[in-house]
């Protein structure tokens, strides 16, 4: 993990227009272009978004056009009102991408206090996977209370990476690993995620 996703997020909260023409061209490929894209897009894409929610206090708040909400919104928030879960493409996409997010966020904040944590992870996308993890893996119902059949929580801090940048993978799978993780279980606890 190296630190272009800093740098670059530095470099477009230095030019407007610059910031502004990459969100409104992420806006149109979440919404037209996301089935077409690979694993390893989705990953630059998900780093990226969790290095806007990470500079939350320095960016600037978005108004969505129609309004969406009636007040601005931080630019994370409003890329992820963008990525869609009107079909089941859509819905896949939005969990990968999810996925790859939250798994990175972890990655990036395993170091701090959990509460220092949700400077890495966005809130809006791991309500996503809230949403959207029972809808569409049935064995996340089943194990509601996130416990693993050995009736341990799972608390390993290992993130599947190699299995979310491989298009070849079984992506429930992923979700699943991560949807019984400790410290995504953790997470709800905070009210920004509930």
């Amino acid at each position: 993990q190296s630190f272009w996703g800093c740098r670059f997020v530095g470099v477009l909260l230095g030019n407007r227009q610059l910031l502004s023409s990459v969100i409104h061209r992420l806006w149109d490929l979440f919404h037209n272009q996301a089935a077409s894209l690979s694993a390893v897009h989705i990953l630059g894409l998900a780093a990226f978004m969790v290095h806007l929610h990470a500079s939350m206090a320095v960016s600037p708040l978005v108004q969505l056009l129609p309004p969406m909400q009636i007040q601005a919104v931080p630019l994370a928030d409003a890329l992820s009102a963008a990525v869609l879960c009107n079909t089941h493409t859509s819905m896949i996409f939005s969990v990968r991408l999810c996925v790859a997010a939250v798994c990175y966020g972890l990655c990036r904040g395993d170091s701090v206090s959990p509460q220092q944590q949700q400077d890495y992870i966005p809130n809006s996308l791991y309500k996503k996977l809230l949403y959207l993890i029972p809808r569409l893996c049935p064995e996340a119902r089943i194990n509601s209370g996130c416990v693993c059949p050995d009736g341990q929580q799972e608390d390993s801090p290992t993130i599947p990476w190699s299995s979310i940048t491989d298009d070849k993978n079984n992506w429930m799978k992923d979700v699943l690993h991560l949807w019984r993780h400790a410290a995504f279980q953790q997470l709800v606890q905070m009210p920004q995620y509930q």
